[in-house]
């Protein structure tokens, strides 16, 4: 079963079923598991399973391929540290960088319950992602 989250954007009929074929085939999901498929992106179509628990990302061009090879190079070095949040783990990585899944961060968006937060979880997460980008800026890897 796939829904879709936007239905007005077309997409070639042999596109969509091969990218959802790679995505059940790498991350061993059954024929019948849900997977949403999120066309809102510019460069990515990207297909979430188990609530997000399971991402996977393909490329639209080339320059979103070679972003993807950035991306996880950047994920991969982040695993490897003590971080104030949860991250995504890359797990699956095309050689030509025309798609990236990986273990998500399942919940809900930040932009869909920030009004209902108090002051004090607010500044919580606030403190948080403040921490993580000092951390994400602070990385030097050879090519990103």
């Amino acid at each position: 079963m796939l829904t879709r989250t936007m239905t007005d954007v077309p997409i070639d009929s042999e596109t969509l079923p091969g990218e959802l074929w790679t995505m059940r085939a790498l991350a061993g999901l059954e024929p019948d598991e849900p997977i949403d498929y999120n066309d809102v992106g510019w460069d990515s179509r990207v297909y979430l399973a188990r609530g997000g628990e399971i991402v996977f990302k393909f490329a639209r061009t080339e320059e979103a391929a070679e972003q993807y090879t950035r991306e996880a190079a950047i994920l991969e070095a982040l695993e490897r540290r003590d971080l104030p949040c949860q991250v995504p783990r890359v797990r699956w990585c095309d050689p030509d960088g025309q798609y990236l899944g990986y273990l998500g961060v399942p919940g809900v968006a930040l932009d869909t319950c920030i009004e209902t937060l108090n002051a004090e979880d607010r500044v919580r997460i606030g403190e948080a992602v403040g921490a993580f980008l000092r951390l994400l800026h602070a990385e030097r890897l050879a090519g990103v």
